[in-house]
C-alpha cells in the first residue's frame, strides 16, 4: 500500500497525542485550513521511500515536477542505489498515475464534515474526522475510506494556526470483502511551513497489517521523506 495523502506509526509517535478530558465541537480555525488547503497548489519535490515487508528493506528516489507536461511530471531516480531499468520505469508510471500526488493541498479531499477538538497533551487542537470521503483512502481493491479516521494536528500558539500533523487510521480491525482482514493501518504526515505560508509536508511514515489468503497479506513499514525542489 502506498502514501494515502499521496498521505507506520510506532507507539512513541501515537503516545504523543494524548486526549483531553472533554472533547468540544470544531471551531473555524480547522475550517480556514481545509480552505487554504482546497486553494493550496501541487509542489514539486524530491521523496526518498525506504519500505520494508517481511524483513527486506527497499529504498527508492523519485521526483515530481509539476511544472512537467502531463504524463512526465514523475521521474524514477534511483532503487537501491542504482539507475532504475526501462521496466522499473514502466512500473514506477502506472504506479504513480494511481495515486494522488501527496501534499497539503490533499487534506481538503480527504477529510469531510464537522470534527470533535481535543486539546493535546502539548496544548495544540486536534482534530478528528470518524468515517472519511469515498476515495479519500486510495488502495488496490475495494475502498477502505468509511473505515478510517483521521485526525488534524495544529499548532495555535503563533500568530497564524498551523497544520503539523495529520494521521490517517483505523481504528479498529475490519473485514475486507469477506476475505481479508485489515488489522491495522496508519498514517503520519508531518508538515512545516515554508516561505510562501503553504505547509510542506515532510515526512510520511505508513504501517499496515493484513490477513489475506494466498500469501497475500503481512505488515508493510514504508517511510516517505520529501525535500523541496
Amino acid at each position: 500500500m502506498r502514501s494515502a495523502l499521496s498521505i507506520a506509526a510506532t507507539p512513541a509517535v501515537v503516545a504523543l497525542i494524548m486526549v483531553a478530558p472533554a472533547a468540544a465541537r470544531a471551531d473555524d480555525v480547522i475550517d480556514r485550513i481545509i480552505a487554504d488547503s482546497a486553494r493550496a497548489p501541487m509542489v514539486g519535490f524530491e521523496r526518498t521511500t525506504r519500505a520494508t515487508r517481511s524483513g527486506k528493506t527497499t529504498v527508492q528516489v523519485d521526483r515530481f515536477d509539476p511544472s512537467a507536461p502531463a504524463g512526465s511530471q514523475w521521474t524514477l531516480l534511483s532503487i537501491d542505489g542504482r539507475a532504475p531499468t526501462g521496466k522499473d520505469v514502466a512500473a514506477h508510471r502506472k504506479a504513480a498515475s494511481a495515486q494522488p500526488v501527496p501534499g497539503y493541498h490533499r487534506l481538503a479531499q480527504v477529510v469531510g464534515g464537522k470534527p470533535v477538538k481535543r486539546t493535546d497533551s502539548a496544548g495544540r487542537s486536534v482534530y478528528r474526522w470518524d468515517g472519511l470521503p469515498s476515495g479519500a483512502v486510495p488502495t488496490p481493491g475495494p475502498d477502505i475510506s468509511k473505515n478510517m479516521s483521521a485526525e488534524a494536528v495544529v499548532d495555535t500558539a503563533g500568530d497564524r494556526p498551523e497544520l503539523v500533523q495529520m494521521r490517517i487510521f483505523a481504528a479498529k480491525p475490519f473485514s475486507i470483502m469477506g476475505v481479508a482482514k485489515m488489522n491495522a493501518f496508519d498514517v503520519i504526515s508531518h508538515y512545516q511551513p515554508v516561505q510562501n505560508g503553504v505547509p510542506f509536508l515532510t515526512t510520511q511514515t505508513l504501517a499496515s497489517d493484513v490477513s489475506a489468503p494466498f500469501g497475500k497479506g503481512g505488515k508493510t513499514s514504508t517511510t516517505f521523506s520529501f525535500r523541496p525542489l
